[in-house]
């Protein structure tokens, strides 16, 4: 780790930064390549006792050694995108009923909210997340769930225009349950509803990319896998969209290509 550290600031200092993220990225890639094997997931309780500090910011979303320069970069690297696609598609789909996965700080909630979203839900593995975000909006049109996308029932969520998961579904390390939880998607979306992923979609699938004494907390699935996935499922019109903004600044960021998928 501290060799690639020095490739990366040396390829940095004289500006080679495209470089040196793509070389980043690969690194991570490789490591997922032996480490295929077992499907122990971090536990529910780990994202409170080992991820969040005091405070739930959206710096904290993506790692506590990230500045609020990187992340707001990131952030806004993957809301012109998915800007973009809605804007193509904003006389086909409503924006009014969303449920956003993994909600972290409540980024996305405000994102959706800003673009017309009235009846946002909230879901979030982290209690101390869901008590930071009942407390950020108190008094308002915002429900929130504390638990995972296993656990939801249809008749919590109604009709959703809408399936935000940002940079979560690689957190669910589990074949069938990641499965389970695209179908659970797919049956609460109404019909033309929108799903959006945030995520890697390479060519090699099953990288367990993050794996320490605490389990697996980050599993790459293949472009093709979650295409013939979504297909079975019930979903058309998929397509991938690659951050490119991604490889310019001077720090590696976490996977943020994009999916949109529609139910048919």
């Amino acid at each position: 780790m501290r060799y690639m550290f020095l490739i990366l600031n040396s390829l940095y200092s004289i500006g080679f930064v495209r470089t040196a993220n793509r070389i980043a990225r690969l690194w991570k890639l490789s490591l997922g390549l032996y480490n295929k094997q077992g499907v122990q997931a971090y536990s529910k309780s780990w994202w409170d006792e080992r991820f969040y500090g005091a405070s739930v910011l959206d710096r904290n979303t993506i790692s506590n050694s990230i500045d609020e320069y990187a992340t707001a970069y990131h952030y806004a690297s993957v809301e012109l995108i998915i800007a973009k696609e809605l804007f193509n598609l904003k006389d086909e789909i409503k924006t009014e009923n969303i449920l956003d996965v993994g909600s972290g700080a409540g980024h996305w909630i405000d994102f959706y909210r800003r673009i017309g979203g009235k009846n946002l839900i909230g879901l979030d593995v982290s209690e101390k997340v869901i008590s930071a975000l009942r407390e950020k909006y108190a008094g308002q049109e915002v429900r929130l769930l504390n638990g995972v996308v296993a656990d939801l029932q249809k008749k919590e969520l109604g009709e959703l225009d809408i399936v935000n998961a940002i940079g979560v579904m690689f957190h669910i390390v589990d074949d069938v349950e990641w499965r389970s939880s695209l179908t659970i998607f797919h049956s609460s979306l109404k019909q033309g509803g929108v799903l959006i992923v945030g995520g890697h979609f390479g060519l090699l699938d099953g990288l367990n990319v993050q794996v320490d004494e605490y389990g697996v907390n980050k599993r790459l699935r293949s472009r093709g896998n979650w295409e013939k996935t979504l297909k079975a499922i019930g979903f058309e019109n998929i397509r991938f969209i690659k951050n490119r903004a991604a490889f310019d600044i001077k720090r590696v960021l976490p996977e943020n290509n994009i999916l949109i998928a529609i139910k048919k």
